[in-house]
């Protein structure tokens, strides 16, 4: 049996999952963004989706968690510039996959974080034919473009959020802003390790929703995911290359 990691108040506790892993430029501390159409402000809409509004997990029928298997994602439309719209299934149809599922394309410590699992395990991944995906949740053009010097890969649209309703138990996963007033809040020191190298960033998009890493074998089936149960926090790379492994594995 694959091993889970889920919180304690989660209501699929008690199923055996796969590894389930917690965790214009400007110089603004401020990573979370502004929504699409306010001008500085959250709305409370924002902060916890509607119950009932996916049909991913308790709040509509399609999550078979105990079965282990991606057919819950399979017919999930993703968008690419190139390729147009096509089912999710075809990202893990023929190889594994690691997905990472972005938060917000400008925010600083997104584009440090995902440069360095770039750097840090393209190379690995290819030699073990795992081919690595960032999936958004918001599509601004200059702001895909600008992402594209940190993640030099795959990036595709997920305009109904199903990933990440995915990953959040059948509803989207929202930060809570007022956390980052406190100064002695963890994400500040990620914060300050990322802008040394990530000059770049800005405030543009939703920062609010919170992403992951989920990888999957050739044909389906999970063997790693990681939730961002705090904002900022990565997954670990030494468990995405596990997660890979297990992945490539026959």
């Amino acid at each position: 049996k694959l091993k889970h990691y889920l919180p304690q108040n989660s209501k699929m506790s008690n199923v055996s999952l796969p590894r389930i892993s917690n965790g214009s430029p400007s110089n603004s501390n401020s990573f979370l963004g502004t929504p699409s159409g306010t001008a500085g402000t959250i709305s409370p809409s924002m902060r916890q989706a509607p119950k009932g509004s996916s049909s991913f997990g308790p709040a509509g029928p399609g999550l078979k968690v105990q079965d282990h298997s991606t057919a819950v994602l399979d017919n999930v439309k993703l968008w690419g510039k190139e390729a147009g719209t096509f089912k999710a299934s075809t990202l893990w149809k023929s190889s594994p996959v690691v997905l990472v599922l972005l938060r917000r394309p400008g925010c600083v410590l997104c584009r440090y974080q995902a440069r360095e699992l770039w750097l840090g395990l393209k190379n690995q991944l290819e030699k073990l034919g795992v081919r690595m995906v960032c999936i958004v949740h918001e599509w601004i053009d200059r702001e895909v473009e600008a992402f594209t010097p940190y993640w030099p890969g795959e990036i595709y649209f997920d305009k109904e959020k199903d990933f990440f309703k995915f990953i959040g138990n059948g509803k989207l996963l929202t930060a809570n802003p007022w956390a980052l007033l406190n100064p002695l809040n963890s994400v500040w020191g990620r914060i300050k390790t990322a802008k040394k190298s990530v000059k770049q960033h800005n405030l543009v998009g939703n920062g609010l929703i919170k992403g992951g890493v989920v990888i999957i074998k050739k044909g389906g089936d999970f063997t790693y995911i990681h939730i961002e149960k705090e904002l900022g926090l990565p997954a670990p790379h030494e468990e995405v290359l596990e997660g890979a492994e297990k992945a490539a594995e026959p």
